[in-house]
C-alpha cells in the first residue's frame, strides 16, 4: 500500500512528462476508436491551393470576393456562415458614402462611373453582404500569454461595444475560484465589418505541453468579460437561440439551451474529434464562387470558411493528425455541441483514478507475495490489460477519460517492489541458511538448501533421523601425558579426517564435544537412505582411522582408537539456543540419547561400530540384491540390552569392518 500511496502522491504532483504520456495514451484511444460519422450539419469552404491558383495571391484578394461568397451561400440556403479569417485591418478604397458622392459628380461619364464603382473598398462590399443576411459570424483573436492559468494582467484596452456584445451575458458561480484562460490583448475585426456581423467568437487554439490541440477553451476572459469560441457561437446561431440562452457556469459547464457542455475547472472542453483532417466535407472556395456544387450542398448547414493552403500556416496537431486545418477544429466543436457528443474529464475524475490506484495496491499487495515471480508477472500483466481495456471502454462507450498511465505505473511499481522485497527476503534467508549450515554440512547440501530454502525448517520439526556418535578411546590418558600443542594437533588431524568422511556421505555435523563427534542424517535435507549412509560412513571412518594408526605407529606416535554408535528414530530437529545470541542447528530427543548410550557400549563389546535394531531394520528394508552393498552378512547381533530411558530391551548389532 505504501507504493500505491506514493503513486497517488506522484499523481497529485503531476510531473509534466507523465502528463504528456497520459495525453499520448488518450491519442491512442482516439486512433483505436477510429473515425466516426461527423453527420451533415457542418461543411467547410476552404481557401485552398486550388482557390489561390484561380484567384491569385491570397494577399491580393479583395474582401468583395467574400461578399460574393456570401451571396452564393445565401442563395444555396446556408443557415449559418462563420469566417475563420481575420479582418483586423481596413482594405484600401473608397467608402460607400464617398463612392455615392463621386457617382453624382461623374454622372454621364461612363468610364468615370465604372472607375468610381471599381474603387469602392472591399470592406464596404463585404459589410453590405454581412448586413444583408442573418447568422454570419466573424472571429476574435485573443493574445494569451504562455504560462499557468492564474495570470496577473495589466490594464486592458476596453474593446468596442460590438465586441462586448459577443461576450457571455449570463454567468453563474464565483469566477474568482476558478482560473480561466485570460487574454492580455483581444484582436477583433474592423468596425465596419464587426458591426455588420451577427455575432463573433474567439479562435484561440489551446495547446498541451506536447503542442497538440485537444481542448477548446469555452471561455476566454478579457477586461472582465468572457467570450465563447467561434464553434459555440455558430452552434447557438444554428439552433436559433438568443445570447441569453448561453450560460457560463464557472468551474462546471456551459449551458446552451437544454444542452449541457461539460468543462473542466478551467473552462475547457475536451474535443471529441471525429477523425483526421478532411473527415468533414470540404469545398474549394473557387468552386463555390463558380457555382460548382449541388443545390443541397449548403442548405440548412453551418458553413465554415477558413484557410487550408499550406502557405497560410493554419495547420494544427491533433490526436488524429499532425496537420489538421484549424478551421476543422471549429467543425469538430460544432459537431460535438449539436450532436451532444462530449468527452468528460474533470478534476473530480482524479478521485476515481486515485481510488483505482489504491485498490490496485491493496489487491496486488495481498496477492503477489503469495506467488512466484512468474505467476506474479502474469497477474500484474493481467491487471494492466484489464485496466487498459476498462479505460478504452469508458472512453469509446461513455466518453469518459480515465487515467491509464498512473494505474499502469502503480501495477509496475507494486510488482517490482513486492518482487524486490521477496528477492531480498530470499537472499537474507539464503544468507542465514548458508551461515547456519556451512559448518554443519557439505557445500553441495548448502547449495541445495539455498536454492530450496523451504527444505530447511529452522523453527523445529519432528522427523525420522539417524544419529551417529563417535568417541576417541583412551583420549583422557593420552591428553594427560602430552603437551597441549601435541594434543590439539593430533585431535585436529583426527577430527579433520573424520569430518571430511561425514561430509562425503552427506551427513550433518552437529557438534564436537572434546574428542566426540556428533553427526546425523535425514536433516536438513530428507534422505531415504539415511541409515545406510550413516553405517557406510562409519565403516569408512574406521578404515581411515586404521590407515592413520599405521602411520602413527611408523612415526612412533601413540595409537588412538574409536567407537561409533548409531541409532535411527524420531527426533526433534531445528535451530535451538538463545535468540539473537547463540543458536545451533541440532537434534534432541530420546532417540538421540539412545545413540549416545550405544556408543558407550562399544568398549564393553570390543566393537568399533554398534547400531540399534531400529537402524538395522532400516538398512535391511533396503538390502535388496543389486541395490546397495550392505546385507545381513555385514552385521552381527550382539545382545539385547536395557538402556536408561527404555522400558524394553533394545537389540544391538555389531558392524563388521
Amino acid at each position: 500500500m505504501a507504493v500505491a500511496f506514493g503513486c497517488v502522491l506522484l499523481y497529485m504532483l503531476g510531473p509534466a512528462f507523465l502528463s504528456t504520456i497520459e495525453m499520448k495514451s488518450l491519442d491512442l484511444r482516439f486512433l483505436m476508436r477510429g473515425r466516426r460519422d461527423p453527420g451533415n450539419q457542418v461543411v467547410i469552404v476552404a481557401v485552398d491551393e486550388k482557390s489561390i491558383k484561380a484567384l491569385g495571391r491570397w494577399q491580393q484578394w479583395s474582401r468583395s470576393t467574400f461578399a460574393d461568397l456570401l451571396g452564393k451561400l445565401d442563395a444555396a440556403g446556408a443557415r449559418v456562415v462563420a469566417f475563420d479569417l481575420i479582418y483586423s485591418e481596413a482594405e484600401k478604397g473608397l467608402t460607400r458614402q464617398q463612392a455615392d458622392e463621386l457617382s453624382e459628380v461623374v454622372a454621364g461619364y461612363p468610364e468615370l462611373e465604372r472607375f468610381v464603382a471599381g474603387s469602392v473598398s472591399g470592406d464596404e462590399v463585404l459589410r453590405g453582404a454581412l448586413k444583408g443576411r442573418e447568422k454570419t459570424l466573424l472571429p476574435l483573436v485573443p493574445d494569451v500569454p504562455v504560462g499557468t492559468f492564474p495570470r496577473e494582467m495589466g490594464p486592458a484596452a476596453a474593446p468596442p461595444e460590438f465586441v462586448e456584445d459577443a461576450a457571455y451575458r449570463l454567468m453563474k458561480g464565483d469566477e474568482s475560484e476558478y482560473p480561466y484562460i485570460e487574454a492580455s490583448e483581444l484582436g477583433y475585426p474592423i468596425r465596419a465589418l464587426g458591426e455588420a456581423a451577427t455575432s463573433m467568437g474567439h479562435i484561440y487554439a489551446y495547446l498541451d505541453h506536447d503542442g497538440s490541440m485537444r481542448w477548446e477553451a469555452m471561455a476566454v476572459g478579457y477586461d472582465g468579460a468572457y467570450y465563447p469560441p467561434l464553434g459555440l457561437a455558430a452552434a447557438r446561431e444554428y439552433l436559433g437561440l438568443k445570447p441569453d440562452d448561453m450560460v457560463l457556469d464557472f468551474g462546471n459547464c456551459v449551458r446552451l439551451g437544454d444542452i449541457t457542455i461539460p468543462t473542466d475547472e478551467h473552462g475547457r472542453m475536451l474535443i471529441n474529434y471525429c477523425g483526421p483532417e478532411r473527415t468533414f466535407s470540404y469545398y474549394s472556395l473557387s468552386d463555390v464562387l463558380d457555382g460548382n456544387f449541388d443545390e443541397n450542398t449548403f442548405k440548412d448547414k453551418v458553413v465554415l470558411v477558413g484557410a487550408t493552403a499550406l502557405g497560410l500556416y493554419d495547420l494544427r496537431v491533433t490526436p488524429f493528425s499532425a496537420n489538421m486545418p484549424g478551421v476543422e477544429k471549429h467543425a469538430n466543436v460544432i459537431e460535438n455541441v449539436l450532436g451532444r457528443n462530449f468527452m468528460a474529464w474533470r478534476e473530480s475524475t482524479k478521485i476515481v483514478d486515485m481510488l483505482v490506484m489504491l485498490g490496485i495496491g491493496l489487491v496486488l499487495g495481498l496477492v503477489l507475495p503469495r506467488m512466484g515471480s512468474s505467476y506474479g508477472a502474469a497477474v500484474a500483466l493481467l491487471f494492466m490489460l484489464a485496466g487498459w481495456a476498462a479505460c478504452y471502454i469508458a472512453f469509446s462507450s461513455y466518453g469518459l477519460w480515465l487515467d491509464m498511465t498512473y494505474p499502469t505505473l502503480t501495477v509496475i511499481f507494486v510488482y517490482v517492489s513486492v518482487t524486490s522485497y521477496s528477492f531480498l527476503a530470499e537472499e537474507n534467508k539464503s544468507r542465514d541458511i548458508k551461515r547456519i549450515f556451512s559448518s554443519y554440512v557439505t557445500p553441495k547440501v548448502v547449495d541445495q538448501l539455498t536454492k530450496n530454502p523451504e527444505l530447511a525448517k529452522l523453527g523445529g520439526e519432528r522427523k525420522e533421523i539417524t544419529v551417529m556418535f563417535s568417541d576417541v578411546r583412551g583420549f583422557t590418558t593420552f591428553s594427560e601425558s602430552r603437551s597441549p600443542e601435541e594434543v590439539v594437533a593430533r585431535l585436529n588431524e583426527y577430527m579433520g579426517a573424520m569430518t571430511d568422511i561425514i561430509f562425503k556421505w552427506d551427513g550433518t555435523v552437529d557438534k564436537f564435544v572434546g574428542d566426540e563427534i556428533m553427526a546425523f542424517w535425514g536433516a536438513p535435507l530428507p534422505q531415504d537412505d539415511q541409515a545406510e549412509r550413516a553405517v557406510l560412513c562409519s565403516i569408512e571412518m574406521v578404515k581411515s582411522l586404521r590407515k592413520m594408526q599405521e602411520r602413527w605407529a611408523s612415526e612412533g606416535k601413540a595409537i588412538l582408537d574409536m567407537g561409533i554408535g548409531i541409532n535411527t528414530g524420531d527426533m526433534v530437529v531445528g535451530n535451538m539456543g538463545a535468540e539473537g545470541k547463540k543458536m545451533d542447528y541440532t537434534i534432541i530427543g530420546d532417540s538421540v540419547n539412545l545413540g549416545a548410550r550405544v556408543e558407550a557400549l562399544t568398549r564393553n563389546y570390543e566393537a568399533h561400530i554398534i547400531v540399534t535394531e531400529y537402524t538395522y531394520k532400516k538398512v535391511m528394508d533396503r538390502a535388496r540384491p543389486g541395490y546397495q552393498p550392505l546385507t545381513s552378512q555385514d552385521f552381527k547381533e550382539l545382545d539385547s540390552v536395557r538402556v536408561k530411558g527404555k522400558e524394553r530391551p533394545v537389540t544391538i548389532f555389531k558392524v563388521n569392518v
